[in-house]
């Protein structure tokens, strides 16, 4: 398993590994994030990371490190997590970086 590095101390830049299985995938946590968002392409995103959803809008699967698939089309599809923290004092959510996409064929 690979080792994400971090941009700070108190606030890392990405989600750790995120990993595919027969069932769904699943990513390990991140220390003070409120939440996941997942992020999807039918396209290898490769090195620019372009996912059907706009960062910031990935689906939000809520303070959980697994999701099972479902609703999606049969075929390749490529995935990432990104975390998010509470909302500060002036409403603004951060965002970490989008973890390493992982392939998943959903038949």
């Amino acid at each position: 398993m690979n080792l994400l590095t971090f941009a700070s101390v108190s606030r890392p830049r990405r989600a750790t590994v995120v990993t595919g299985g027969a069932t769904g995938l699943s990513w390990t946590a991140v220390s003070g994030a409120a939440g996941y968002r997942l992020y999807s392409t039918q396209t290898d995103p490769g090195a620019t990371e372009v996912y059907n959803q706009a960062f910031g809008s990935g689906l939000d699967v809520g303070n959980v490190t697994s999701y099972t698939t479902s609703g999606f089309a049969a075929g390749t599809w490529y995935f990432a997590v990104s975390y998010y923290l509470a909302a500060d004092g002036e409403g603004e959510v951060f965002e970490g970086e989008l973890s390493n996409k992982v392939t998943k064929v959903i038949s």
